[in-house]
């Protein structure tokens, strides 16, 4: 038996208003909070100037109180599509991850309950849609939103072993439940795009003090997809960062139209939710963003996730890079993991300059690098995944995703939906090694290891 002891449990269950009344004397902070103002104010955040930070210094104030958890897990299964939800940032959604559902309940008593159900022994948390994208083209809230977001997911303020801290110690400020468990959990760190320099503060801040293995992106920030060049200072600044290799997670978004004079509406032409299908198509648009704009070639040192087997992406693989040049086609390839077939001679001979005016100077790896993943989120591995095998891509490069809480019984099935994990296991396309190569894979993504509590 092991003792979970956290404010982030503290926080996830206050009742106290999002837009509540200014928190006390500002002169008044405990050492724990002043610690985050001071070093947010070190980066231009001003935290106690946020709506919302009531809520959440009130949460991380409250009395904790130990949770005794039963933890037998000894099967060797990491998740990398899973997401907390704190409630004071779940208040603030209006519409949760484009569908018409409230969101699903979440604790951290009940999201290690779900680990040892289904025999997962860590978890790579991260902040799902809309990340901090709630207040769309204000970056002061949305900046801020996400240092709120890193910190609550943070592991600096706890010691090494909470749980052989005594009671005094165990009342101290937990900002991290990744520190509380490092065995269990790890996390992702949420960036504040578009607005790009405060993004690149924000990332390197949680990569090196906080301790996140890697950032989580959206398919689009306000409308922007991620090969688009406002954001090649931020992917400059993630494949110089001295590190093994750094890790993006792309989660859907919904989908934005910019109108001429700045305002955003969402583009979903459909009365259905948009999780039904908009979530897929935009994450194709985004890899065909990075695609055609080069940014997989150019930046070569950052690993890519995909959520839910890669969405809509595979079935439009093809017309892309058969539409284009044939250096193109082989070194994204290479990058995707997925077989070339030679175009037609006749079809090749207009294939050329489609979409680049310079040949792309190319030859073929005799090693191919490993950078996308293929997480298996959803009800994907029925047969959705079979197409994504059928495009080439190694059993090396799926890994497990549950999208929990983002699970029935939460989200209502119309039909019975079995547990991922067990999905897996039923496969009959697959090898039995293959099936339980998926559950561990994921630490190929971060260079060969996952650690919680160091910044690198």
């Amino acid at each position: 038996m092991m003792y979970l002891v956290s404010a982030l449990g503290a926080l996830l269950f206050s009742s106290t208003s999002v837009l509540s009344a200014p928190y006390g004397n500002t002169s008044q902070y405990s050492p724990q909070i002043q610690a985050i103002i001071d070093a947010a104010t070190a980066d231009g955040i001003d935290l106690v100037a946020l709506p919302f930070a009531a809520a959440a210094f009130a949460g991380i104030e409250e009395v904790q109180i130990p949770i005794k958890i039963n933890n037998t897990v000894k099967k060797e299964r990491i998740d990398v599509h899973v997401h907390a939800i704190p409630e004071w940032y779940g208040n603030l959604i209006p519409v949760p991850a484009g569908t018409p559902d409230p969101l699903p309940p979440w604790s951290v008593q009940s999201h290690l309950a779900f680990m040892a159900a289904n025999d997962i022994s860590h978890d790579v948390l991260s902040i799902s849609t809309p990340g901090s994208q709630i207040f769309l083209g204000n970056g002061v809230l949305s900046v801020g939103l996400a240092r709120l977001l890193n910190e609550v997911s943070s592991p600096r303020y706890l010691k090494n072993d909470a749980r052989e801290a005594d009671d005094a110690e165990r009342k101290q400020w937990v900002a991290a439940l990744v520190r509380t468990y490092p065995e269990k959990f790890s996390f992702y760190a949420t960036a504040p795009l578009p607005y790009v320099p405060e993004a690149i503060k924000e990332i390197e801040y949680a990569r090196t003090k906080l301790g996140a293995v890697g950032t989580v992106l959206l398919s689009n920030h306000e409308g922007h997809y991620l090969g688009d060049p406002l954001f090649t200072p931020f992917f400059q600044f993630l494949d110089a960062r001295p590190s093994e290799q750094e890790a993006i997670f792309i989660h859907p978004q919904t989908p934005y139209l910019r109108l001429s004079n700045g305002t955003l509406i969402v583009a979903n032409p459909t009365p259905y939710p948009t999780f039904f299908a908009e979530f897929f198509f935009d994450t194709a648009r985004t890899v065909i963003s990075l695609t055609e704009s080069l940014t997989l070639q150019n930046y070569t040192h950052i690993n890519y996730q995909l959520p839910h087997e890669g969405d809509a992406w595979p079935s439009v693989e093809d017309r892309l890079l058969k539409s284009g040049p044939v250096a193109l086609e082989l070194s994204s390839k290479e990058i995707y993991n997925t077989r070339y077939v030679l175009a037609s001679q006749a079809f090749s001979k207009i294939n050329t300059y489609l979409f680049h005016p310079s040949p792309l100077q190319y030859s073929i790896s005799t090693k191919p690098p490993l950078r996308f993943w293929y997480d298996s989120a959803g009800p994907v591995f029925y047969n959705q995944v079979k197409g994504l095998l059928g495009y080439g891509v190694p059993t090396t490069q799926l890994v497990l995703g549950t999208d929990y809480p983002y699970v029935p019984p939460f989200v209502p099935p119309f039909v019975p939906v079995q547990s991922i994990p067990d999905s897996i296991l039923d496969a009959d396309f697959i090898t039995q090694a293959e099936k339980l190569s998926v559950f561990t894979n994921a630490k190929n993504i971060f260079g060969g290891h996952i650690g919680c509590c160091v910044g690198r």
